[in-house]
């Protein structure tokens, strides 16, 4: 039960990475522009989602939309898999 719950929590956060990678780079983008703090040349003014990941798209492509994807695809499956193995684990235990 262990091994399964394990695996099944790191497989959906690698998923669960993939899909909002893109969100989660438009909203650091976002408060570094709010903040005043220079990401690229090109967004330094822009503060609307949609503009922004046009802008990404137009000038790194659509990978831009998943940079800084290798750190976050290391981190975020490890800790769901931890916390949906304890909690099925736990959930038997108690």
């Amino acid at each position: 039960l262990f091994m399964a719950s394990f695996f099944s929590g790191a497989v959906s956060g690698c998923i669960a990475t993939l899909i909002t990678q893109p969100f989660d780079v438009l909203k650091t983008r976002r408060q570094a522009s709010l903040l005043g703090i220079p990401t690229s040349k090109q967004d330094v003014n822009i503060t609307k989602l949609m503009p922004l990941a046009r802008s990404i798209a137009q000038n790194e492509g659509i990978s831009g939309l998943y940079s800084g994807l290798p750190a976050r695809i290391t981190r975020v499956p490890i800790s769901c898999a931890i916390m949906v193995s304890t909690y099925e684990v736990g959930k038997i235990l108690l």
